[in-house]
C-alpha cells in the first residue's frame, strides 16, 4: 500500500521588492503547489505571544488547504484571481510619480489538480520576518534576498512603507526596530537600517534556505524548487531588473553608503556585488 506524504507548508518571507513575489508566481507554476502572497490579517498576530502566533499560523495553514481542496480558491493577494511576477506595473501615477499597485483583489482561483497532501506556501514579509525566531523552529521558513543597491533602489520607486523607511507590521512585531528607526532622521540612512534589519533575522535559516533573487534568475526559477525540494522543473523566462537605475547619481550614493554601514546585507553580497552596477 502506498503512503502519501504529509502535507507541506512553507513559512516564506524576504526583503520588500526582493523577489518574494515573484517566488509565489513560480511556485504556482509547479504542480501540485500553491503561494500565496499576503494572505492573512498580521494585525492578528500579538506581539511576545508565541502561542498564539504559531495557533494563528497554523490554523491559517489548515483552513486554506481545506478551502483550496474543496473549492478551488485561498486567500491571497492577486490580479484577476491570478498571482503575478511582480506587484507593481511599469504604469505611474500621475500624481506621485510612483508605479502603480497591480494586485487589488484578495482571492486566488487555483484550476489546476491538488493532491491532498499539496504543498502550500505563505508568504508576508514583514511579519513573518518579525516572527522568524519564532518560525524557524516550528516551520519550514525560506527567505528571498536581493542585491542591497536594487532593493533600495526599487523601494525610492514604489508606494510602500519602505520608501518612507518603514514597515509596519515588522513594527509592530519588534520594538527594537521601531526604536532604531526612530533615530534615523535621514530618509536613506533610515532605508539602510531597515534593509540590514532583515537580513539580520536571515541569520536563524540554514544558508540553503535563504534564496537570492539573481540566482533565481540565472537558473530561470529552478533554484526554488531544488532548494524547496519540489520533484518538478520551471520553463520561465526571467530578466534581470538590477541595475535599471545604476547610472543615476542617487544609485553611485547609496552603493557607497551601503558599503560604509556594512550591514548584514554583507552576509549574502560582497561590497564588490553592491557597487559593481555604479563602479566603472
Amino acid at each position: 500500500m502506498t503512503i502519501d506524504p504529509p502535507p507541506r507548508n512553507l513559512v516564506l518571507t524576504g526583503v520588500p521588492r526582493g523577489g518574494t513575489t515573484l517566488t509565489c508566481h513560480l511556485l504556482n507554476e509547479l504542480p501540485n503547489v500553491v503561494a500565496l502572497a499576503e494572505p492573512m490579517d498580521v494585525n492578528a498576530f500579538v506581539p511576545f505571544d508565541d502561542d498564539t502566533n504559531v495557533h494563528l499560523i497554523s490554523a491559517f495553514f489548515a483552513a486554506q488547504r481545506t478551502s483550496l481542496l474543496t473549492e478551488g480558491r485561498a486567500l491571497g493577494k492577486s490580479s484577476g484571481g491570478r498571482s503575478v511576477d511582480n506587484p507593481l506595473s511599469d504604469e505611474r501615477d500621475p500624481v506621485t510619480g510612483k508605479r502603480v499597485h497591480r494586485m487589488s483583489e484578495r482571492h486566488v482561483v487555483v484550476h489546476k489538480a491538488l493532491a491532498p497532501h499539496f504543498t502550500l506556501a505563505v508568504k508576508h514579509p514583514g511579519a513573518f520576518t518579525a516572527l522568524l525566531p519564532l518560525l524557524a523552529p516550528r516551520f519550514e521558513c525560506f527567505a528571498t534576498v536581493r542585491n542591497p543597491l536594487a532593493v533600495l533602489m526599487s523601494w525610492c520607486d514604489t508606494p510602500f512603507p519602505v520608501a518612507s523607511g518603514h514597515a509596519p507590521a515588522a513594527e509592530r512585531l519588534d520594538a527594537d526596530l521601531t526604536h532604531r528607526l526612530a533615530c534615523e532622521d535621514d530618509l536613506h540612512e533610515r532605508q539602510i537600517t531597515l534593509l540590514s534589519w532583515f537580513f539580520e533575522r536571515f541569520r536563524v535559516l540554514s544558508p540553503g534556505h535563504v534564496i537570492r533573487y539573481e540566482e533565481m534568475i540565472a537558473t530561470q526559477g529552478n533554484v526554488l524548487p531544488e532548494r524547496m525540494q519540489v520533484p518538478h522543473s520551471l520553463a520561465a523566462n526571467l530578466e534581470t531588473r538590477n541595475g535599471r537605475s545604476a547610472g543615476a547619481p542617487l544609485a553611485r550614493r547609496l552603493a557607497h553608503r551601503l558599503v560604509e554601514r556594512a550591514g548584514a546585507y554583507l552576509d549574502h553580497y560582497s561590497p564588490d556585488e553592491i557597487l559593481a552596477s555604479v563602479e566603472p
